[in-house]
């Protein structure tokens, strides 16, 4: 029997100070097409010599299914256990992302869009 699972991710920025970006994600979870999870999460990150790091903000994770309380507090722990992630540049190869552009952040006066792409 094959079975598929599938994450879908959406973020929206809440702010970007001092270098540092504070964002909001929302996480779907599905196992065959049926919904298993779904839980919101801020997480703030930066930039490093050598590396992105991302760092959650543990009181911020909020398990909207399942209902049972089990379930969510097990997939909350699970969230908050891999909250810091430290992604080095030199593991991590890009060349396959297409290029792409990144809009004004809403508290940016300067309306200043970004062009990325890997090289």
């Amino acid at each position: 029997h094959r079975i598929t699972v599938r994450n879908k991710v959406r973020g929206e920025i809440l702010s970007f100070q001092d270098g540092r970006q504070r964002s909001r994600a929302e996480s779907i979870g599905t196992v065959d097409g049926a919904v298993y999870a779904r839980y919101t999460y801020e997480v703030t990150s930066w930039l490093e010599q050598d590396a992105e790091v991302t760092e959650l903000d543990p009181d911020s994770v909020h398990v909207i299914f399942p209902e049972n309380k089990k379930e969510a507090d097990e997939i909350a722990h699970f969230v908050r256990a891999n909250g810091t992630t430290r992604l080095r540049f030199e593991d991590f190869d890009a060349t396959h992302f297409p290029a792409w552009e990144i809009a004004p952040a809403p508290d940016d006066p300067t309306g200043m869009r970004y062009h990325c792409k890997p090289e």
